[in-house]
């Protein structure tokens, strides 16, 4: 009970604001150049930035606890981990996705057609934790 007291207290947070036990935050940026040909223009040079970062809990008493304790708590960071871990896979499974959609934009559409490339991102990563159930059908990480 005090170590989900703790994850509850100092852990990241969901986006809503609600507690999470681990988190993944993810930016894929992009840029673009255009040429322009006479009356026409091609979107050239596009490049697509990613960095990702994980939260993971710690227990920085481990040593002070049982034997069934460590091994739980083990247990439940190695699932945390797998789950996190799949977040940040889908973000980076789909980058090239970015750069295409960005790369195929008319000219002045580019930011719009990235954005629509990351929101479906977005959906995807929400399709995961629903599939999972933020990672509980990955196993049992609540202790």
């Amino acid at each position: 009970a005090a170590l989900n007291a703790a994850i509850d207290r100092y852990g990241p947070r969901h986006g809503d604001g609600g507690n999470a036990s681990g988190r993944t935050d993810y930016r894929i940026g992009f840029t673009w150049a255009e040429q322009g040909h006479g009356a026409s223009c091609e979107v050239t040079d596009v490049k697509v930035q990613f960095t990702v970062d994980v939260t993971l809990p710690r227990l920085a008493t481990e040593a002070a606890r049982s034997p069934a304790m460590r091994a739980e708590w083990r247990r439940f960071v190695a699932v945390l981990r797998v789950h996190e871990a799949g977040h940040a896979h889908i973000a980076y499974n789909h980058i090239d996705e970015v750069k295409a959609a960005v790369a195929a934009s008319r000219c002045g559409e580019e930011r719009l057609r990235g954005r629509e490339a990351l929101d479906r991102i977005d959906r995807l990563q929400a399709d995961y934790d629903r599939r999972t159930d933020g990672g509980e059908r990955q196993g049992n990480i609540v202790i």
